[in-house]
């Protein structure tokens, strides 16, 4: 099968697509999380609080949260849509202003979608900057694989925008793991306090983005990433590679 290096209007083509899957991808995450979300509290205030979640306790903060779970969903819809619309580096700012929200949220649908929004986000703002797209992995340059495709040129894998980031960002969700963690745990080892429990606070939404962080290597390379075999004049040029 064909690889293009010249194809820029194929390849710039190929990007897009998967731009706008992933925004679709991530946004739909964020509506199911949100409806999770709110569902849960309004069943909480309905029914009262079930003998296996008494720790739940509606303090009107909850609604506080709901509110801000719709307002991140309705702004990652408008993202998807402006996505299909008209792309350029001005989305990827938005597409990095919702993957910051959602790893925020300290749930696991916000937190994963909103990896698949970093991704989308790096792989919009590198291109429309640069004219040459790189994984995030290696640093190795994209091309297109026979027309539907992109492979990374250096380790001859296929590339799935949503799920390739740099590889410095899952060393910093390795790190955030264990830290949320220690955070976590840290209220049962030593006696409970406002400050500890706070930490354990953090730790959770640490751990939560450390396993989304980490865990789109895995997704990528066990389910959507093969190898594929590259003719000899599709060789990979190191000196191409950023320093």
């Amino acid at each position: 099968m064909a690889v293009s290096n010249s194809g820029g209007d194929l390849l710039s083509q190929i990007i897009k697509r998967d731009v706008a899957k992933a925004a679709r991808g991530a946004a739909l995450l964020y509506i199911v999380n949100a409806i999770i979300v709110i569902l849960f509290d309004l069943a909480i205030f309905l029914i009262g609080t079930p003998f296996f979640l008494f720790w739940v306790r509606l303090t009107g903060f909850e609604w506080i949260l709901d509110s801000f779970a719709t307002v991140i969903a309705l702004y990652a819809v408008a993202a998807f849509l402006w996505a299909r619309h008209k792309q350029g580096a001005g989305l990827g700012v938005h597409f990095y202003i919702l993957g910051l929200l959602g790893l925020t949220a300290g749930a696991l649908l916000f937190s994963w979608g909103g990896v698949q929004f970093l991704s989308a986000g790096y792989w919009l703002r590198q291109y429309h900057k640069s004219g040459v797209a790189r994984s995030g992995m290696d640093g190795g340059e994209v091309a297109v694989y026979g027309n539907q495709s992109l492979v990374n040129q250096k380790s001859s894998r296929l590339v799935r925008i949503g799920y390739d980031i740099p590889r410095s960002w899952i060393k910093a969700g390795a790190v955030a793991f264990v830290v949320g963690i220690v955070l976590y745990y840290s209220r049962y080892l030593v006696q409970a306090s406002f400050g500890l429990i706070s930490a354990a606070g953090i730790g959770w939404i640490l751990l939560i983005d450390g396993i989304s962080l980490v865990g789109s290597l895995f997704v990528q390379r066990m389910y959507m990433q093969g190898y594929v075999r590259l003719p000899p004049s599709a060789g990979y040029d190191d000196r191409t590679q950023p320093s």
